[in-house]
């Protein structure tokens, strides 16, 4: 048992994971944006709408009808940071 568990030890790299330092990581992660790009289009309309005449802005409620909360709130975030920052 112990030369498999030595194997598992050694394969998995478990020390990097447990005690390794920096900004890399022993497996880079990989994470599925696709619900995130759309609040992410929209918070950059948004944004570039601050520099247009209200009147020909073409935002509705509708916009935010296929959102999920959590993208709604990615939107918010997204929102909250650009006009702090800018």
């Amino acid at each position: 048992m112990s030369g498999l568990s030595s194997h598992l030890t050694n394969s998995l790299r478990s020390q990097a994971w447990l005690f390794g330092q920096g900004e890399s990581l022993p497996v880079e992660p990989e994470y599925d944006t696709t619900l995130a790009e759309a609040a992410y289009a929209l918070a950059k309309r948004w944004d570039e709408s601050r520099s247009r005449d209200t009147s020909s802005l073409k935002f509705s409620k509708e916009d935010l009808d296929d959102f999920n909360s959590n993208q709604k709130g990615a939107r918010y975030m997204l929102l909250l940071a650009m006009f702090v920052d800018g």
